[in-house]
């Protein structure tokens, strides 16, 4: 197994190369991004440690530990605190930091183990605390991340143009990394399975270059979110009373809502809450209330019900007139940023593939 102890350089370098990229890409770079860079940074080092481990020579130095104690201690905490940067809307606060108590406290222990028990029992004994920290750790940030979707679906009428999506997927195969990393540990010291590990380093190396590149590409947060809603607040304060405390401000509202409806706004593909509240007089807070108790709905849900509505009727109108309907123009129609966005906010809607739909329903 030895002899393909240098193919790990090769996750290594992708992973190192996205970190410095993401480190001193130009333009704005979010902290949180700068957090991902380190994770990335660390991780590559990481990986080159574990593949000392299998080097002609080294067999009697424990680069293994080495690797997972510099996994626990730097990359999970830094990975938790870019999570905590991208979902709250309070940013990172001091207690956040304590999440390196844990990973401290993991790596005394392991390391302790591996004196007061054999070795054999020590190495399982810090894998399983390593193991378990690992994935509590990501399986909350799904959780946050989540919580940070509800979020925007309260103030974004295509969710899908945040970062939420990417940060989702980031998690999931963030999580899928613990059961390969360990089959790889274990196939890497068999040298009946070469062919294995060069498969799940190939794909480990997919793997770190699909996050690179969904990291880079990371725009919209909650910090740019609450940035926006402090501004909108701070030009509420400074205009004409809230029509919270008019007479019959409620049915205003609603009435001023549904003159926007008629007048198509829900088309605007870049559609806020605050842009929507804008456009009728009112305050955000008033407007998300009143399409609650209305409408029994988020505004993001409330605006892409009012698109695929809007798009079905549409498909309607073009079947009559036998016009060719194309999912590419009818997304940019009803005020989709793209197929995707359109495709399963249908879906959504209806149950249905608009291909299914208009298979079932225009005959």
């Amino acid at each position: 197994m030895t002899v393909l102890w240098f193919l790990f350089f090769i996750p290594a370098f992708i992973a190192i190369a996205w970190g410095l990229m993401i480190l001193f890409k130009r333009g704005e770079s979010l902290i949180a991004q700068r957090l991902l860079a380190g994770a990335l940074l660390t991780g590559g080092v990481v990986i080159v440690c574990y593949s000392q481990g299998l080097r002609p020579g080294q067999e009697n130095v424990h680069w293994d530990d080495i690797a997972f104690y510099v996994v626990v201690m730097a990359v999970i905490p830094l990975y938790y605190l870019a999570i905590r940067r991208l979902t709250t809307l309070r940013g990172i606060q001091l207690r956040d930091f304590f999440i390196f108590a844990a990973p401290a406290v993991i790596t005394v222990f392991g390391t302790v183990s591996l004196y007061v028990f054999d070795y054999e029992h020590g190495y399982l004994f810090s894998r399983v605390f390593i193991g378990f920290y690992s994935a509590a750790v990501l399986l909350w940030s799904y959780t946050a991340i989540r919580s940070y979707h509800r979020l925007l679906s309260e103030y974004c009428s295509t969710v899908e143009n945040t970062s939420v999506r990417s940060l989702k997927q980031l998690t999931i195969a963030g999580i899928a990394v613990i059961p390969m990393a360990l089959i790889l540990i274990a196939a890497s010291h068999n040298p009946k399975w070469v062919l294995l590990t060069a498969l799940i380093i190939v794909l480990l190396s997919a793997l770190i270059f699909a996050a690179g590149y969904v990291i880079y590409g990371l725009r919209f947060t909650a910090a740019n979110l609450q940035r926006r809603l402090a501004e909108y607040d701070e030009l509420e304060r400074k205009s004409s009373p809230s029509p919270m405390s008019a007479e019959g401000a409620y049915e205003r509202c609603l009435e001023s809502l549904s003159t926007a409806i008629a007048g198509k706004v829900f088309l605007d593909p870049d559609l806020t809450l605050v842009m929507l509240a804008e456009k009728i007089n009112t305050n955000r807070t008033y407007l998300s209330n009143a399409i609650h108790l209305t409408y029994g709905k988020t505004f993001s849900d409330f605006v892409n019900h009012l698109r695929i509505q809007y798009a079905l009727s549409q498909m309607r109108t073009m079947h009559e007139k036998k016009e060719e309907i194309l999912a590419k123009d009818l997304a940019e129609l009803c005020g989709y940023s793209n197929n995707t966005s359109f495709y399963r906010a249908f879906v959504r809607e209806t149950g249905l593939t608009p291909k299914k739909w208009m298979t079932d329903y225009l005959k």
